[in-house]
């Protein structure tokens, strides 16, 4: 029913995914980063403006309707994220350095990819 895995699987796993990062070019994964930032960005706004326009509903209603609305635009960046396939720049860092410490690629790679 479910894929469970140990620690050690987990990061034998993401060891095999930053090896197959590593073959992406630099600037697609350039691309993907950018992309994560501008559709959190875009939600982050978003949700900002729809807060400062949910004042009224915070006087009518209380603050917890205002706060409740807010929670309920900012997952629209991370659906972006998922429907486009956009990658954020802490994660690849992260498979890369895990894949670096299983000595599964040269530490370089993090520095001069491609």
């Amino acid at each position: 029913m479910y894929d469970i895995h140990s620690v050690s699987d987990t990061t034998e796993l993401m060891s095999s995914m930053g090896i197959q990062k590593a073959k992406q070019s630099p600037d697609k994964l350039f691309i993907k980063s950018m992309l994560a930032g501008v559709f959190i960005s875009f939600s982050g706004r978003f949700l900002i403006i729809v807060g400062d326009g949910s004042a009224p509903l915070a006087q009518n209603l209380g603050p917890g309707i205002q706060k409740m609305v807010q929670a309920a635009v900012f997952p629209i960046g991370l659906v972006l994220i998922m429907n486009t396939g956009a990658e954020f720049f802490t994660g690849n860092t992260m498979v890369f350095t895990i894949s670096t410490l299983h000595k599964k690629q040269d530490g370089l790679i993090l520095l001069f990819h491609g």
